[in-house]
C-alpha cells in the first residue's frame, strides 16, 4: 500500500515537472515571439517596410529635359530633339521561333538592317547570341525610320518582338560651328566636353520617378505606394557668342588654313575688351558635335598613314588620341610662344615703372649682346639710330624690347608678367584650360631676360595672352574672360548673371599712350600697317616667334 502510494506520488511529481518544464518552454517561445514581434513592429519596422516597399513596387524614371544654349540674340546653339529607341526581345525572338518553326532572328535582322542602316550579320549575331528581353538596335532612330520599323513589324506579325520608345538626344543646329566651344554629350545626355561638360550640372536637371504598385504578375495596382515626381528641368545658358561674329571669324580662318601651310591647326578669339565677353572662338577645323566621334579629313588622313591594321589595339589607341585633339580647343588647352605681341607687355611695364618714357632713343644694328651672346633682330641689317620708343615697337625691333627689359630688371620684370595675369588660368568658364610655361625666377638669367623682353622662351595660352593685351586696350583693367552671361529657367526667369571682374594693373595713361602708339602703327607705315580698316581705329602689333621647345612645366631649360 505504501509502495504504491509513493510510486503515485512519484508520477505526480513527475508530471507537474513535465507540466512546468512545457509550461516554460512554451512562456519563453511566446515571449520570443512577442519580442521578435514588438522589433518587427517598432524597433526594425523602418527597415523591414522597405523591404516590402521594395518587393512590390517598380520605379520608372521621369528623364529631365536638358536646357538649351543660346546665343547672345537668344538662337538656339544646342537642344534636345526627340527620336526613338528602336529594341528587340532575343529572349521572346527564340520563344517566337520554337512555336513557329520560323528563322525569325535572320527576318527580323534583315528588315531592320535596311531599314535603320545597320550591317545585317552584326545585327543577326547581336540577336542570336543573347538570350535577354532587351536588345537596342539603335538607339536614336528618326520619325521616317520609326515609322516604317512599325509597318515591318505590322506586316511581319512581328509587333511583340519588335519595339520602340520615345527618346530625347542632343542636336546642334549648326552643325560644326562653335563646336569646341559647345563641346558635346555622350550617350546619356551627360556632358563630355565644352560648355556641355563645364555647365553639365546646371544643363542637366534633376530627373523624376513614378513609382507604382505591382501584384505577383506584374500587374499594376493602385494602392497607396505609388507616388509621382516631375523632376526638374535642366537650366538653359544665354552665351556672349555673337553667331555672325562666329560666322565670318571660322571663315577667315579656313582660308588661313588654304592659303597658308597650317600644320597645327589655327585658332581665333574675338573678345570685348571692357567686360572680357567672348563674342565668338573658332579653331580649325571644325568637328560635328552631332557626330563627334567621327574623324575630320584632316585627323583621318594622320590615321590612315598611321600604319596601324584596323581593328588592332595601336589603331583604337591612336584614333582615340587623334579625337581628343581634334576636339581640344585650341585657344584654350594648347599653349605657344607668344613672339613680337608680347611686345606691348614689355613697352607698357618700362612706361609704368618709368624706366623709359615716349621721348627716349634707341638704337638697332640688327642685333644686341648680351651675356656673351648676339641676339638678332628679324630686320637684320638693323632699325638705325636715335629713333622713338614708339617707332622701337611699331617696327618690331627685338633691340629696343632687350634694352628695355635691361632697365625693367630681372625681379621686376617677373612681377609684371604676374601681374598681367600670366601666372594664373584666365579663369573662364571652360574646361582644360592650361597653364602659362615661364622660366622660374630664380632662372631668368640676362639672356632669357632678353629673350623673354620679345615674347620667345616661353609659352602661354591664346586666352590668357589674350586677356593681357586686353589690359591695355580697355585702360588698364585685367579682366576674366567669360563664355556664359546669364542663366536662365524653363520660363525664362534669370536665375544668376555673370559679375564682370575687373582688376587695374595699369595708369590709364600708359594704356592709352600704348594703344596709340599700336593705332599709329596701323594707320601710319608702321609694320601692323595691313590691318588697317578705312572707316575704323584699329590697334594692332605684327607678331612671329621661332619655336623653342626648351622649357618644362616647372619652368626649367
Amino acid at each position: 500500500m505504501n509502495k504504491t502510494r509513493i510510486r503515485s506520488e512519484s508520477a505526480i511529481v513527475t508530471t507537474r515537472k513535465r507540466i512546468y518544464i512545457c509550461a516554460t518552454g512554451i512562456i519563453l517561445f511566446f515571449a520570443f515571439l512577442l519580442v521578435n514581434i514588438f522589433k518587427l513592429q517598432y524597433i526594425n519596422y523602418d527597415y523591414y517596410r522597405e523591404k516590402v516597399y521594395d518587393q512590390v513596387t517598380t520605379t520608372s524614371p521621369l528623364i529631365a529635359n536638358r536646357g538649351t544654349i543660346y546665343d547672345n540674340a537668344m538662337n538656339p546653339l544646342a537642344i534636345n530633339e526627340s527620336g526613338w529607341r528602336i529594341f528587340v526581345s532575343p529572349k521572346e525572338i527564340k520563344k517566337a521561333e520554337k512555336e513557329s518553326g520560323l528563322n525569325l532572328t535572320s527576318t527580323i535582322a534583315k528588315g531592320l538592317a535596311s531599314i535603320l542602316s545597320q550591317d545585317e550579320k552584326n545585327l543577326f549575331d547581336k540577336i542570336s547570341k543573347s538570350n535577354v528581353l532587351d536588345v537596342t538596335v539603335k538607339k536614336n532612330a528618326n520619325e521616317e525610320e520609326h515609322t516604317a520599323v512599325l509597318r515591318f513589324a505590322k506586316e511581319n506579325g512581328l509587333e511583340s518582338l519588335i519595339f520602340s520608345e520615345a527618346t530625347t538626344t542632343r542636336y546642334y543646329p549648326n552643325g560644326t560651328m562653335l563646336a569646341h566651344t559647345l563641346g558635346f554629350t555622350g550617350s546619356d545626355n551627360q556632358g563630355l566636353y565644352g560648355l556641355e561638360y563645364y555647365y553639365n550640372e546646371e544643363l542637366s536637371g534633376e530627373n523624376g520617378y513614378y513609382i507604382y504598385a505591382k501584384d505577383a504578375n506584374g500587374n499594376v495596382l493602385d494602392t497607396e505606394y505609388s507616388s509621382y515626381n516631375p523632376g526638374k528641368d535642366g537650366y538653359s545658358l544665354v552665351t556672349t557668342v555673337d553667331s555672325y561674329l562666329q560666322g565670318e571669324l571660322e571663315s577667315i580662318l579656313e582660308r588661313i588654313v588654304q592659303n597658308h601651310g597650317v600644320e597645327n591647326r589655327v585658332t581665333g578669339v574675338v573678345m570685348n575688351t571692357e567686360t572680357g565677353a567672348v563674342l565668338a572662338m573658332a579653331t580649325t577645323a571644325a568637328f560635328d558635335p552631332n557626330d563627334p566621334y567621327k574623324l575630320d579629313e584632316f585627323y583621318l588622313k594622320k590615321l590612315e598613314a598611321s600604319g596601324f591594321s584596323e581593328g588592332s589595339d595601336e589603331y583604337k589607341q591612336y584614333k582615340r588620341e587623334l579625337l581628343e585633339l581634334m576636339w581640344s580647343n585650341k585657344a584654350i588647352s594648347e599653349t605657344y610662344e607668344p613672339g613680337s605681341t608680347f611686345k606691348i607687355v614689355t613697352v607698357s611695364s618700362a612706361l609704368e615703372l618709368g624706366v623709359s618714357t615716349v621721348d627716349d632713343r634707341f638704337s638697332c644694328k640688327g642685333y644686341h649682346e648680351v651675356g656673351g651672346w648676339r641676339i638678332k633682330c628679324h630686320k637684320t641689317t638693323g632699325h638705325g639710330a636715335n629713333f622713338t620708343l614708339a617707332y622701337g615697337l611699331q617696327m618690331s625691333c627685338n633691340p629696343t624690347m632687350m634694352t628695355l627689359a635691361e632697365r625693367i630688371g630681372a625681379s621686376d620684370f617677373y612681377n609684371y608678367v604676374e601681374k598681367f595675369g600670366y601666372f594664373k588660368k584666365s579663369g573662364i568658364d571652360l574646361p582644360s584650360e592650361a597653364r602659362t610655361i615661364f622660366h622660374k625666377e630664380e632662372n631668368l638669367g640676362t639672356t632669357e631676360l632678353a629673350t623673354a623682353s620679345f615674347g620667345q622662351r616661353f609659352k602661354v595660352t591664346v586666352i590668357n595672352h589674350l586677356r593681357a593685351i586686353c589690359a591695355v586696350a580697355n585702360g588698364g583693367y585685367l579682366v576674366e574672360p567669360y563664355i556664359v552671361d546669364k542663366i536662365i529657367d524653363a520660363d525664362g526667369n534669370i536665375i544668376s548673371t555673370h559679375t564682370v571682374k575687373r582688376e587695374r594693373i595699369l595708369s590709364e595713361d600708359v594704356a592709352k599712350t600704348v594703344s596709340a602708339i599700336l593705332e599709329e602703327g596701323v594707320s601710319g607705315e608702321g609694320g601692323a600697317k595691313n590691318a588697317s580698316v578705312e572707316g575704323y581705329k584699329v590697334a594692332a602689333k605684327t607678331g612671329t616667334s621661332q619655336k623653342f621647345d626648351v622649357l618644362d612645366e616647372n619652368g626649367n631649360s
